[in-house]
């Protein structure tokens, strides 16, 4: 397993645009004049480093220091703080703030002034992260705003991408004992790039991001450094980087350099040296020789390149703007925005309309000049009951309550693994309960002998013990030993374990990837496909709409960034509703029920038969009654009048006699017309199960709006619909209650 929502349909579109789910950011411009979409060179700002001579006399992160003769010097250097002080004069000169009002910043400058010609005012605040006041006081413009710990690239880019506030953000990493500035978040809005004043690395992910220092920039005094916006756009051909100079020629200073591949505008050209300089936003650079040489030839013009339009197909969802232009051979980012369908979850963009699974989220970049076609893919929202994540250890501490405000309702925590308890368990298990989130577990077992596995097995009982799972409780298999034990050894593996732990009191599952299920491990052997948790990453880490029918739980993406988690996460999609079936049986830690649970009380259970009467009966528009698998010409025959009726479905086509009742059919009685309910019957399959269940609870608790029919449907005796009305439900679908208004009770009776 790689460590790197139950939502209403609007933010399931949210979760998807990331990782769906999911990208968190629209496009970031760096401050440092760079194009988001490219990684950042090695410009001007880039070379900043906190021990480079060129900027002060000050030796910036060295303390204590020796002079040319040998005398030791204490607190005659900028302190510990270099990387700091660098990092905000990368911000700081970024966005053109000026020392002190008045004077250009470097990393020199800013220590000089930190320096205050041997005063110490400010190396005796103590501490780096207290210099955050005295770059208040040096740089008019700057003021500090707060610190956030365990920093997502969403928060991140939720800072960058804010249109009203100008901030400058610096990263304290690895555990506060460097500091990097953060430059801007990726269209995907996974990765975050930083200018490091002390190494070369450009992406956070490469840290342990431990905090972010955010300051405010008050834009009345941001100066954007020149970007000129005329000019020719030549390309790097060479294979080897070029260098920018600070002036055309070869006796000038080097800035930085341009690696292959990299476009750049230029403004104004020179010859000198015997080469064409051109001048850049960074600096100058050698395009080619002034023979023209071809074998000297550094960079090539870039000519206008033909653009053709992308149509985004709704595919039977609601109309929107559709229509993108694309220039060739140039990314194309895919909008934010999905199209919606009552019912239905837009999972994403692909190349064709039947497809079960996205090729691209929002905010992909889309870069194929052969397809000019994507078209929306949809999945039926009766098939969720929620999003969620799984965790352990790798994710360190994670900050349940902000989890739970994104709207995931589950969490599947890692107990241990064959070589020890996991060191997070019991903290993600107190926070995820705390804060409700639904909970499930998982143990890691290497185990490749039975007596390997039936010790794993009991460690897992042993921290499993004492408290309450409302999910399955998995054994995870997944290692290449065990996989080389073959399908027979494994099964048997599988097998033991779920009856070890079923005696045990658990409702268990295992969890693996599809190739395993498919050529390994038998669902049957876990208990059938109800109990498998299955891994299926899609190239763009979207859900696939085709796994209902071989798993309980589905594993989409181990690229997932959510806030409160300050790692790489999983992400994961639950068909079923687990708590509920879970409680009915009384497992997991839970009482069974009528012995304590938490479940409301119902009448006594009977067998599950429901009761054959014809009597329907009107309520404005609709005709509420019948039961399941009542044909359509047998409720016609309970009308008062069933000569002269016509029952049609949704799209206009007559009904055969022998279809079915369900809810939504079209009953047209003389020149009356009505909407048919079959109590219980949710989404108007004409059936009564899982799925109905799972629409009426998210309608009690508020997460979903039910269609006219549907509501009345979900009323079942014709009162308010609350926790005693799907408990009512559940329990027939799990066939320990007899549902009577199936026979058309009137809404006034017991």
């Amino acid at each position: 397993m790689s460590h790197s929502r139950f939502l209403s349909s609007a933010l399931v579109c949210a979760l998807l645009l990331s990782v769906l789910l999911s990208g968190f950011s629209g496009l970031v411009s760096s401050a440092y004049g760079h194009d988001a979409n490219t990684p950042l060179p090695d410009g001007a700002y880039k070379t900043w480093k906190q021990q480079d001579p060129r900027w002060s006399d000050i030796v910036i992160g060295v303390d204590p220091w020796r002079d040319s003769d040998g005398v030791k010097h204490t607190y005659e250097t900028v302190g510990h703080a270099g990387c700091l002080i660098t990092s905000m004069a990368i911000l700081a000169r970024g966005h053109g703030l000026l020392l002190n009002g008045e004077s250009v910043i470097t990393p020199g400058t800013l220590a000089e002034a930190l320096y205050d010609g041997g005063s110490e005012v400010y190396l005796k605040s103590g501490g780096a992260c207290r210099y955050q006041t005295a770059f208040e006081a040096l740089i008019p413009g700057v003021s500090y705003v707060e610190t956030v710990y365990s920093p997502s690239a969403k928060t991140i880019a939720r800072y960058l991408n804010d249109t009203d506030h100008t901030y400058l953000l610096i990263g304290g990493v690895n555990s506060g004992a460097h500091y990097v500035a953060i430059d801007y978040v990726d269209p995907n809005g996974k990765r975050v790039y930083v200018c490091d004043p002390g190494r070369d690395n450009d992406l956070l992910f490469y840290y342990s991001a431990s905090f972010m220092l955010v300051f405010e920039a008050d834009e009345s005094r941001i100066a954007p450094p020149e970007s000129p916006s005329e000019g020719e756009r030549w390309k790097v051909t060479t294979e080897t980087v070029l260098r920018i100079r600070s002036g055309p020629g070869l006796s000038y200073d080097i800035l930085g350099s341009y690696r292959p591949g990299t476009e750049i505008l230029v403004t104004e050209t020179e010859i000198a040296d015997g080469y064409l300089w051109g001048k850049t936003a960074e600096g100058w650079t050698a395009l080619r020789t002034d023979g023209k040489d071809p074998e000297s030839v550094f960079c090539e013009p870039i000519e206008e390149l033909p653009k053709h339009t992308v149509l985004l197909h709704a595919n039977d969802g609601t109309d929107f703007a559709s229509e993108l232009l694309k220039t060739e051979t140039v990314s194309l980012l895919l909008p934010d925005a999905l199209p919606e369908r009552d019912g239905f979850l837009c999972l994403g963009w692909a190349y064709e309309p039947d497809a079960v699974s996205a090729a691209y989220a929002p905010n992909d970049p889309f870069e194929r000049d052969d397809v000019t076609d994507l078209y929306a893919v949809w999945m039926s929202s009766g098939n969720l009951f929620g999003f969620g994540v799984d965790v352990s250890s790798h994710q360190k501490t994670i900050d349940w309550e902000t989890v739970a405000g994104t709207g995931l309702t589950f969490a599947v925590i890692r107990a241990g693994t064959s070589k020890g308890d996991d060191t997070c368990f019991e903290q993600n298990y107190a926070g995820a309960k705390a804060a409700g989130i639904l909970t499930g577990c998982y143990y890691y077992s290497y185990a490749v002998t039975m007596k390997e596995l039936e010790e794993d097995v009991d460690n897992f009982i042993r921290l499993l013990s004492g408290k309450t799972w409302d999910l399955p409780v998995y054994l995870d298999l997944e290692s290449s030993a065990q996989k080389a034990l073959g399908a027979e050894v494994l099964n048997g593996f599988v097998t033991a374990a779920m009856k070890k732990l079923d005696e045990s009191g658990y409702y268990a599952g295992v969890y693996s990837s599809e190739s395993w299920f498919n050529k390994l491990i038998s669902p049957d052997s876990c208990g059938g496909t109800d109990h498998v948790w299955m891994a299926k990453w899609m190239d763009s880490r979207t859900l696939s709409q085709n796994l209902t029918a071989v798993c309980g739980l589905y594993q989409y993406s181990d690229q997932g960034y959510i806030d409160g988690i300050p790692a790489r996460v999983d992400l994961d999609v639950c068909y079923l509703d687990y708590p509920s079936l879970i409680r009915s049986l009384g497992k997991n830690g839970f009482p069974a029920e009528g012995t304590g649970g938490d479940d409301p009380p119902d009448d006594p259970p009977v067998e599950p038969t429901p009761v054959m009467s014809a009597l329907l009966f009107e309520e404005d528009d609709l005709i509420v009654g019948g039961y399941p698998g009542m044909r359509v010409e047998d409720w016609v025959s309970c009308l008062p009048d069933p000569t002269d009726v016509t029952v049609t479905s949704a799209d206009g086509a007559q009904v055969s006699p022998d279809e079915p009742v369900r809810t939504g059919l079209s009953v047209r009685i003389g020149e009356k017309t009505c909407l048919m309910v079959l109590p219980g019957d949710l989404n108007g399959d004409g059936e009564i199960d899982i799925l109905d269940y799972t629409m009426e609870k998210q309608a009690v608790l508020g997460v979903r709006e039910l269609p006219r029919a549907a509501y009345r449907a979900a009323l079942l005796d014709g009162t308010d619909l609350t926790v005693r009305t799907y408990t009512k439900l559940k329990k027939y679908v799990l066939g320990t209650y007899a549902l009577f208004p199936y026979g058309g009770i009137q809404p006034d009776d017991p």
